[in-house]
């Protein structure tokens, strides 16, 4: 009785010590699934732009950024694919999962009820609209009332080579937690390139202090465009704008 005592000590001993290990293997392995698609969509961004004469994949006018994680939208008529959804549209990415984190835990945000075309989980928008959401932020084709000069100067990819222009989605909702990985972000920038650019918790608790179900107000829409401005700022190596609006 004694010796299996033991044993089963010995065993729950060593589940203690090896489920971590296995939960941290298999959130390692998600993280190299990401980055493979935001490589895919970084060099879809490239096809795009190789076909439309350098302009990279665009927004509509009025959009916030804090919106352009939206993929498909029914605000400006017609309706039609927007942002990153644009490469599904064109068809350069046929594939709709590569627009979702393996990651994410969101259903807003996963590809669990594919439409008709078979992306993106639609759904209501505080706006009123029918949207189509996918698990990747664009940045920046959008509209920041607050500090306009932050907004993309040029839509030519030549003139984006250092920007970030895709990462994982981090503004909450309030239907579950949207930070895919817990240190960081996957990135993919301009030239090309995708990286992991890790991110200090204090960024992470400002990202938290948002939601984006919540704008009920033109300066909650205004704070959370600029904090999108600022984290693909910060993701590019540059933090004034995230420490002087958000960090104290």
């Amino acid at each position: 009785m004694v010796e299996l005592l033991v044993v089963i000590a010995i065993i729950a001993l060593l589940m203690g010590i090896l489920l971590p290990v296995l939960r941290s293997a298999k959130e390692q392995a998600r993280k190299v699934v990401c980055l493979a698609h935001v490589k895919s969509l970084i060099t879809g961004v490239h096809v795009y732009a190789t076909d439309h004469d350098d302009n990279i994949p665009a927004s509509i006018d009025g959009m916030n950024a804090s919106w352009n994680f939206i993929c498909w939208q029914t605000y400006d008529k017609p309706p039609r694919w927007v942002n990153l959804g644009r490469l599904y549209g064109t068809k350069i990415i046929t594939d709709p999962e590569i627009f979702y984190c393996p990651s994410q835990r969101n259903k807003i945000l996963q590809n669990t009820s594919p439409d008709e075309d078979g992306i993106g989980w639609t759904w209501i928008s505080p706006t009123g609209n029918e949207e189509r959401a996918i698990s990747y932020m664009y940045g920046l084709l959008a509209e920041i009332r607050s500090m306009p000069e932050l907004e993309l100067e040029s839509l030519k990819l030549s003139d984006l080579k250092t920007r970030a222009l895709i990462c994982d989605a981090f503004l909450p909702f309030k239907e579950g937690p949207v930070w895919a990985h817990p240190k960081g972000l996957s990135t993919g920038f301009g030239a090309g390139h995708v990286e992991f650019i890790k991110v200090d918790k204090e960024v992470i608790d400002a990202a938290d202090h948002f939601d984006l179900l919540d704008q009920r107000s033109a300066q909650v829409r205004d704070q959370m465009d600029l904090f999108v401005a600022a984290m693909f700022e910060l993701l590019a190596g540059k933090n004034q704008v995230m420490d002087e609006h958000f960090l104290h």
